[in-house]
């Protein structure tokens, strides 16, 4: 089991922790806001091997017509490594 990479008291995180993280770039496919929430923006994402929906607090810089078909990077975060 990997462990998360552990900032220091500055904020800040070792190269070989930063290794540890996988990030992928990603298509957006599709942008909405979320009912109810202020912030958020529903974010439909192509990864290349499947498709994920996740969530942005993005909603007062972007305008989420403006978003789809662009790339994003993510960060792929494994349920072992929480």
């Amino acid at each position: 089991m990997t462990t998360p990479p552990s900032p220091s008291a500055d904020g800040t995180i070792s190269i070989d922790d930063f290794n540890k993280i996988d990030l992928r770039i990603a298509r957006i496919v599709k942008a909405e806001h979320v009912d109810g929430a202020d912030k958020l923006l529903k974010l439909t994402l192509d990864t290349g091997s499947g498709t994920r929906t996740v969530f942005a607090g993005i909603k007062s810089a972007y305008d989420p017509v403006k978003l789809e078909g662009r790339l994003t990077v993510m960060s792929r975060i494994s349920r072992r490594a929480r």
